[in-house]
């Protein structure tokens, strides 16, 4: 074989997407070994050979009495239409949040309107504080425990509910404090949501469902003999085994390929990719929208706007609370009836989206409509 060439089996796994993952259950369980920094009271690093934290990344427990996010939920109820004193500036008023903060923001003020993860984060704490007593933690020591946590949403993997739910139930002010009312450490503590989360979310898929399956003759012994058959029988991913044969030829593409080096990487790789596009089933689906900062304070508006009406009486009376927001450069406004009535429907939208809810769920703050 010419030193330039290499000649190479391969399958190419594609369903890769979170809506690929199957509910497997409301509770699942985890092992954890953890490491708890120096002076901080969190959980590390996790070093446990099936679920393992991002690198670096600490998680908070707190100690002491903190008012039930259950409790937090049911007391809403009673002050619909209370009035303009019942809703702080800050539950909807987010146009001083800074640029760096607005994903954070977005989620952790939609995870606040959701009654799943207030029960979730109820479920969690109490076990936290259990495994984690100031008197029984020694800094630095190495501590296995195991812990049942609700799943909350539904097509994602159970990593990214543990690890989401591990942030929020680290924050003493989740749910009852609103993002710009948090204390600036504990907004910089929650800054990652829910980057962690999709971190080890995606760590997990990939290793179960890898995007390129390869082997070359110099690195596997026996392959110039190995039929196509028998290399892809023993070279699929073991999730993906027990699927149907006319699922596994629908999402798995064996076959053979030869790679030319004496072209450069770049022209290698849009080769491929030409020859990719012509086979994945999923080639004509338009890529993703990417959310901007604009279309976050968006979701943050919406959000407010769909509080007021929960809160206020009338439309007139939200009206007068947003009109100095007017004038800022990112504050809530909306013309008339119409627009803000939209805006409701599209913060109950934002709410299924970014919390993977289902279509029956609502938000806590959610409301058919104005009282006048």
């Amino acid at each position: 074989m010419d030193s330039r060439q290499t000649a190479a089996l391969f399958t190419g796994t594609m369903p890769h997407s979170a809506q690929n993952f199957e509910d497997s259950g409301p509770e699942e369980r985890a092992c954890y070994e953890v490491q708890c920094p120096p002076a901080r009271g969190c959980i590390g690093t996790c070093d446990c050979a099936d679920f393992r934290f991002p690198s670096g990344v600490e998680f908070k427990v707190p100690f002491g009495k903190l008012q039930s996010a259950e409790e937090w939920v049911r007391a809403r109820s009673p002050m619909r239409t209370k009035g303009a004193h019942s809703c702080a500036a800050v539950g909807y008023d987010f146009s001083g949040v800074p640029d760096s903060e607005l994903r954070a923001c977005v989620h952790y003020e939609f995870s606040r309107e959701s009654r799943r993860i207030a029960e979730a984060v109820d479920f969690l704490r109490p076990q936290l504080e259990a495994h984690f007593r100031p008197e029984n933690t020694k800094v630095g020591a190495h501590i296995k425990f195991k812990f049942s946590f609700k799943k909350f949403t539904e097509k994602h993997g159970f990593h990214y509910d543990a690890i989401f739910l591990f942030e929020l139930a680290g924050c003493p002010g989740f749910p009852d404090t609103s993002w710009p009312a948090l204390p600036a450490k504990e907004r910089q503590e929650l800054g990652k949501l829910p980057d962690n989360a999709i971190e080890l979310h995606n760590r997990h898929f990939l290793s179960e469902y890898p995007v390129f399956v390869s082997d070359v003759p110099a690195e596997f012994a026996g392959l110039n003999e190995t039929t196509l058959s028998d290399w892809t029988a023993r070279r699929t991913p073991k999730a993906m085994r027990g699927w149907t044969a006319e699922k596994q030829r629908a999402w798995l593409l064996p076959g053979f390929f030869m790679v030319n080096f004496l072209h450069p990487p770049e022209r290698i790789v849009e080769s491929f990719r030409k020859w990719l596009l012509k086979r994945h089933p999923r080639a004509t689906e338009p890529a993703p929208e990417k959310r901007g900062r604009k279309s976050d304070r968006d979701r943050l508006n919406a959000l407010g706007a769909m509080r007021l009406r929960f809160y206020c009486r009338a439309l007139s009376e939200a009206q007068d609370l947003t009109a100095s927001l007017r004038r800022k450069e990112y504050g809530l406004y909306y013309s008339d009836r119409t627009a803000w009535n939209r805006a409701c429907k599209r913060a109950v939208t934002y709410f299924r989206e970014i919390l993977d809810a289902s279509e029956r769920d609502l938000p806590v703050h959610y409301s058919d409509g104005w009282q006048k």
